[in-house]
């Protein structure tokens, strides 16, 4: 069994994860814009997530991002991996800056992009 930095090799993290982490990897994130007409509360109950992008060069910017898959990209990348947020009219990169929980069911209620 090969040990790299205290990780089994084929495991959860491997090798590669680790480098291309290291390395700036970037992933891809579908967002829409959000309708201002549906609650929070709405938006949730059909599985998305609503969230904000924001910035020193642009204005906030209203989107939801499917449950699921933000998840699954929280998963991988964290917070210190670019994200390249499509679906909007140009494709943005950003970092992910906070993520909000319910404190009860541990699902994600609330994300902020930078």
């Amino acid at each position: 069994m090969i040990r790299l930095f205290g990780l089994k090799r084929g495991g959860m993290f491997s090798f590669w994860n680790f480098v291309l982490g290291f390395w700036g990897m970037t992933i891809t994130l579908n967002v829409t814009e959000r309708d201002a007409t549906k609650s929070a509360k709405s938006l949730r109950a059909n599985g998305e997530v609503p969230a904000v992008i924001y910035g020193s060069s642009q204005a906030a910017i209203s989107v939801t991002v499917n449950g699921k898959e933000f998840e699954k990209v929280l998963k991988e990348a964290g917070e210190s991996t670019i994200l390249e947020l499509t679906g909007l009219d140009k494709k943005t990169e950003v970092l992910l800056k906070e993520v909000d929980f319910n404190p009860v069911k541990q699902e994600v209620i609330h994300a902020d992009f930078y």
